[in-house]
């Protein structure tokens, strides 16, 4: 063998490698920047009605670190999802989501708490053949860098409807 052989087997060998990592990070859903991602699914529910049917319940993040809710509408129409009324509590004097807040008396997480950070409108899904289609989107904000180490609940809001998982901010 040569070295030329030598060359061109490294150089394969190399490049399988790189091929194999981008296929597994891929595959596997694998984010190298450290950021979380919480899936979220809009369905129609009971009577045709749009509703949060699938959510994460705990989403743990680190500071500087983003999290990044994955949002598919299964709904025949356009919706607007927002995250908000972040608390210390699970439940008690939650506000509703009409006019979702970002906290209540807490150290609020993230670096924007505008309302439009915390919300995303989501396209209408579709029906092809006899399979839905989901339209996607996503609502992403960063941790602060001094955030506090702290257990938050909060609101996924659909409308007046809401879900309540909870968030970690960690070490």
């Amino acid at each position: 063998m040569t070295q030329s052989d030598n060359v061109k087997i490294a150089v394969g060998i190399a490049v399988g490698a790189v091929a194999a990592t981008v296929l597994a990070f891929s595959l596997f859903d694998i984010n190298l920047f450290g950021d979380i991602e919480s899936g979220i699914t809009l369905a129609p529910g009971d009577g045709g009605a749009c509703v949060v049917s699938g959510k994460e319940t705990e989403v743990r993040v680190r500071k500087n670190r983003n999290v990044v809710w994955k949002i598919r509408n299964y709904c025949l129409e356009g919706k607007t999802v927002s995250v908000g009324n972040f608390r210390a509590a699970p439940s008690g004097a939650a506000p509703n989501c009409t006019n979702a807040t970002e906290g209540l008396s807490v150290n609020y997480p993230f670096t924007d708490d505008t309302y439009s950070a915390r919300s995303v409108t989501v396209n209408p899904g579709k029906v092809e053949g006899d399979k839905p289609k989901p339209a996607n989107a996503k609502l992403k904000l960063k941790v602060k860098s001094d955030a506090l180490y702290q257990t938050l609940y909060f609101d996924i809001c659909l409308g007046s409807q809401k879900a309540d998982p909870r968030l970690i901010v960690e070490r």
